[in-house]
């Protein structure tokens, strides 16, 4: 018997051996395996960064031109009713206006290419180039590569046509001129990125701008095309390389930017991207060893408790299964019975739930439910009384912890049976709800963007009862090209910021607020005409309120600059009935604001300040 136990115990050992050895063999396999799947992994999420970045500041920088494409637009309501055939007069008020923007200068050409700059001075005859031919046309443009200034510096142009309302062929072009170094800080200004350095190339290869030059940017163009030398020529998507260059390996990611065949250009040392991933990798290996080293030795102990081990494992089976549906209710309402069974987590919505439900007990549970929702009532009563068919609608509901959630209900209606499941989709839905925000929002104040404020503009205007009235303010900002130029583009970032602000503390949540262009805003607001206070009287308050508010003094660097105001404000249905002739005339109104002086208000016909 003592030698049938010692065999016994033998053959335990030795099985015991046999299996810890097989499981060491497997862990290995499985670390070795690990190391190559999470250093994919983590190569994967470095280009998905890596692309993420560039394809941003690309979006950015898109976005940026088209502000500054904005301003110029800003600046041909002073040419539109003007002969641009007589230099005297295009001369005098195009020096009349002023500069906006990052641009080194503004000026003005007519349809013989005749140039006239805001400074006084004439960038020359631009009859031949790209850009004045596609502005001509009545298309918004910009030079395919950077051009010689009368003053001998390389700059890049944009353009925008004049043309008058009844018109269609432009009478001249408004255009602009960057600097490389402008350029630059356009440039800087969209990337999330500090371990990277960017490149703007134009449709040759071209150097246009950078976002400063370190030890990854080449120093001069022929070393840049030896650099991107592997890049393709027609590039239509991201794409991201390794390549050796000056004794480093650099990761290049370029993405074409959507203008002229110009591509951005990103630069990372790989050592410096994948260091802290390496350092990750092989700390990681180390803790799988030491588990690979600690199984083993639990190896022993879970096959003396094997049968133990089952029953945890069943019992962890069912909690898991249990907790996979946590979130889910599952009904059947048996229609010939008129009994409705629940199953699944009844609690988030039921304080005492109970397993099934008479006819009479059900309207009990729709009393959680928002009003806002109650035709989902009426969804499910015709989907019961119908042969077949389905029902697929959301509501919300009132839980234990008191607040509303959002749930989804799906249910099939088969031989008498309804039969379904209620989730909570409440995560969804606030998602949703930010990105429908998001896309309405400007992303630098957070105000309507041009597009949004028009569309509320326009249903405000459409649904305008007949005892209200609607004022409708155009709001410029004075001395912004100075704040750009004195104290940065952040300083110029913060004074828009701090517009919008002022905007919201003055107008209420019922009125439209809205910022339609780089350095104009736009607000809209009805009120009825037989109040407590006049609507006229009430439309000044608010313009005093707006010049206040925004009057301030910015400094840095010891250098300081005044902000204000410009307002012109039209005023419907007495000037107009549609929100497209109402900023016709608050346009024109703030036009005589312009040439009145600044940090003012002007009603459409009337004087300033009346």
């Amino acid at each position: 018997m003592e030698a049938d136990r010692r065999k016994k115990s033998k053959n335990e050992q030795l099985l015991l051996i046999v299996v810890v050895m097989a499981t060491v063999f497997f862990m290995t396999i499985t670390v070795l395996n690990f190391r190559r799947r999470i250093t994919g992994y983590i190569e994967e999420q470095v280009y998905g960064s890596l692309r993420g970045n560039i394809e941003t500041l690309s979006g950015v920088f898109s976005t940026k031109m088209n502000d500054q494409l904005v301003m110029l637009e800003s600046q041909v309501r002073y040419f539109r009713d003007i002969n641009l055939d007589d230099y005297n007069t295009m001369k005098d008020t195009i020096m009349a206006t002023r500069g906006i923007g990052a641009f080194k200068t503004i000026g003005v050409a007519n349809r013989t290419g005749a140039t006239m700059n805001y400074n006084g001075k004439s960038s020359g005859n631009i009859l031949l180039e790209d850009y004045f031919k596609e502005a001509l046309k009545g298309s918004e443009s910009v030079s395919e590569t950077v051009h010689i200034d009368e003053e001998g510096e390389e700059v890049l142009i944009l353009a925008v046509p004049i043309v008058k309302d009844e018109e269609i062929i432009a009478t001249g072009v408004v255009y602009g001129s960057f600097t490389k170094e402008s350029l630059s800080e356009l440039l800087d200004a969209g990337k999330n990125a500090n371990d990277t350095e960017e490149l703007l190339l134009d449709g040759s290869g071209k150097l246009l701008a950078s976002s400063g030059a370190g030890d990854l940017t080449p120093a001069n163009e022929s070393e840049i095309h030896e650099l991107l030398k592997d890049l393709p020529k027609d590039l239509t998507s991201t794409q991201i390389y390794e390549v050796r260059y000056s004794g480093k390996d650099i990761l290049v990611t370029a993405t074409p930017v959507g203008l002229h065949g110009w591509v951005i250009v990103s630069l990372a040392s790989e050592e410096l991207v994948f260091q802290p991933t390496r350092a990750i990798t092989f700390y990681m290996i180390n803790v799988i060893i030491l588990l690979v080293i600690c199984f083993a030795a639990v190896v022993s102990i879970v096959l003396l408790m094997n049968k133990k081990v089952r029953t945890v494992q069943q019992q962890n089976d069912r909690f898991e299964e249990a907790s996979a549906g946590s979130s889910n209710l599952i009904f059947e309402y048996n229609i010939a019975k008129q009994i409705l069974t629940l199953d699944g987590n009844t609690e988030m919505l039921i304080q005492e739930p109970k397993p099934q439900y008479t006819k009479d007990e059900i309207p009990v549970l729709f009393e959680g439910m928002s009003e806002e929702d109650s035709s989902v009532r009426e969804q499910l009563r015709i989907t019961m009384e119908a042969p077949a068919g389905k029902i697929n609608t959301e509501f919300r509901y009132k839980c234990q912890d008191g607040s509303y959630h959002w749930f989804r209900l799906h249910g099939d209606m088969k031989q008498g049976r309804l039969i379904g499941t209620i989730s909570n989709v409440d995560e969804q839905i606030i998602k949703e709800t930010k990105l429908m925000e998001k896309a309405e929002e400007d992303p630098l104040t957070g105000l309507l963007n041009k597009g949004a404020f028009a569309d509320n503009v326009s249903a405000l205007c459409d649904k305008l009862e007949e005892d209200r009235t609607v004022a409708y303010f155009i709001i410029d900002l004075d001395n912004f090209k100075a704040v750009n130029d004195n104290l940065g583009h952040a300083t110029g970032d913060r004074v828009l910021t701090d517009v919008a602000r002022s905007l919201e503390r003055v107008f209420n949540e019922n009125d439209i607020v809205g910022r339609i262009g780089g350095d104009e805003f736009a607000a809209c607001m009805a009120v009825p005409v037989g109040g407590r206070i006049p609507p006229q009287q009430l439309f000044r308050r608010k313009a005093r309120s707006i010049l206040t508010e925004v009057d301030r003094v910015y400094s840095r660097d010891g250098k300081s600059v005044h902000t204000s105001v410009s307002i012109g404000i039209s005023i419907g249905p007495e000037n107009a009935d549609t929100a497209e002739e109402l900023y016709k005339k608050a346009d024109e109104a703030l036009y005589n604001v312009k040439y009145g002086g600044k940090n003012q208000f002007c009603f459409y016909g009337k004087e300033v300040g009346e």
